[in-house]
């Protein structure tokens, strides 16, 4: 429909007070990007924003607009914060928080998809990768998804039939590579018997997933 939306966080104008200072700010054209509205912050509440954490902006077929990254209100809070708009940016709430006491920036990313039943978005906390779902029509979002292992950098996506792909980078850090992680989840959300774990993902690399029409998933690392 034209509408092109463009997220990032910065430190507030005269806020002083670190990653506590700063803010999700959304700029909004209408004109597919020829020209933009002034940016104005994406949620008035003081969720502040970790300051080398990924933020991931989405929007769905039906117009609404997300945006998932992680807060940082105080220095031992970092946690991951999902926006939601359906009124096509000009208002966002609050859709889900998960909460992480943590004083220090763990350098995770998100992930954001769209399927027949609503839209999947994973984050990390506490040092293992999550997915959830979530109505754009309510705003409701289901309780969290999570593998047992420790993880980081998932990607989430779904298929026709409603399953869930999760996957995440296992042994990744600094200047580390490791290996690629994944399971496979049934509607309701409980693990398949498909998983699996495979070596060879660089330093400084994450991995990819898309579902193909018959329903399969084919991951890219």
């Amino acid at each position: 429909d034209g509408n092109v939306y463009v997220f990032w966080h910065a430190p507030q104008p005269g806020n002083t007070n670190g990653e506590a200072g700063r803010a999700v700010f959304v700029a909004h054209s209408a004109n597919d990007g020829q020209s933009f509205a002034t940016e104005k912050l994406a949620t008035p509440k003081p969720t502040g924003a970790c300051g080398c954490c990924g933020m991931k902006g989405f929007v769905d077929a039906a117009g609404n607009v997300f945006a998932l990254y992680r807060g940082a209100s105080e220095v031992t809070n970092r946690d991951e914060t999902l926006l939601l708009s359906r009124n096509r940016g000009v208002d966002f709430e609050i859709a889900y928080t998960n909460g992480w006491k943590l004083a220090a920036c763990p350098m995770s990313s998100a992930s954001l998809s769209e399927t027949k039943t609503g839209v999947l978005a994973a984050a990390e906390t506490h040092g293992r990768v999550f997915f959830i779902r979530v109505d754009p029509k309510t705003g409701s979002t289901s309780p969290p998804v999570s593998p047992e292992e420790k993880g980081k950098h998932p990607v989430v996506i779904g298929n026709g039939a409603d399953e869930v792909l999760l996957v995440w980078t296992v042994g990744t850090t600094w200047g580390k590579g490791g290996d690629v992680a994944w399971q496979l989840y049934d509607k309701a959300g409980r693990p398949t018997p498909e998983q699996g774990r495979a070596e060879g993902v660089p330093a400084w690399s994450l991995a990819a997933a898309f579902a193909k029409p018959d329903g399969s998933f084919v991951i890219v690392y």
